[in-house]
């Protein structure tokens, strides 16, 4: 699932037993916050960060070791 914005999560019983949810946003204060807002909707979901400042920038980064 993909979200843009945290009022697009889904807070149905049936996500809240999904094992693994990962939040998967920029390197910044902006997808910090909204990680936070998805935690406290969904207290298991873990954040990935990139590396870079955002994920386009990561997966060229990786492509072009």
């Amino acid at each position: 699932m993909a979200a843009d914005s945290v009022i697009s999560i889904p807070t149905s019983e049936f996500f809240t037993k999904i094992p693994t949810i990962i939040a998967a946003y920029d390197n910044d204060a902006t997808a910090d916050q909204i990680a936070k807002q998805i935690r406290e909707i969904l207290p298991h979901a873990k954040r990935l960060r990139p590396t870079t400042k955002d994920w386009n920038e990561q997966l060229i980064q990786q492509l072009n070791f």
